[in-house]
């Protein structure tokens, strides 16, 4: 099922490369039991492809149709024509911590141009990644 998804995207020009690798990866979780395998790509640069969302769209229409598969098209903060910024905050308080998280995030959420706002509420440590264009 891997390299029938594979062939179906494999010819999309956006991509720099294209890593499959077929099975569970190490250190998978428990709830990822169902995992047949993984297909990663590494966009061509901004200038040589189509924004993101348009080719993940591509992906999903393609491999839409394939009986008994799951695919999850995703995208990730390692771009290269991008900043990619990572806010770690830690807090021997779990009340603070969250809520000076909650505040951050509010703050994150109404920045001009921050793309990708992620947090890892409501664990008890947080990260907050996010994307802007230079």
């Amino acid at each position: 099922m891997v390299s029938e998804v594979e062939r179906r995207i494999l010819d999309i020009d956006d991509f720099e490369h294209v890593y499959v690798r077929t099975g569970k990866p190490p250190g998978s979780s428990n709830s990822d039991a169902d995992l047949i395998g993984e297909i990663r790509l590494i966009f061509k640069q901004w200038s040589g492809r189509r924004p993101g969302d348009e080719i993940l769209a591509e992906v999903t229409r393609r491999t839409s149709d394939i009986a008994g598969v799951k695919i999850e098209a995703k995208k990730q903060l390692h771009l290269t024509s991008d900043i990619a910024v990572e806010l770690v905050i830690d807090s021997k308080d779990p009340t603070a911590l969250r809520e000076a998280a909650i505040q951050i995030r509010q703050i994150f959420d109404n920045v001009d141009g921050l793309r990708n706002v992620d947090d890892t509420l409501p664990a008890a440590r947080y990260r907050m990644a996010t994307l802007c264009r230079p």
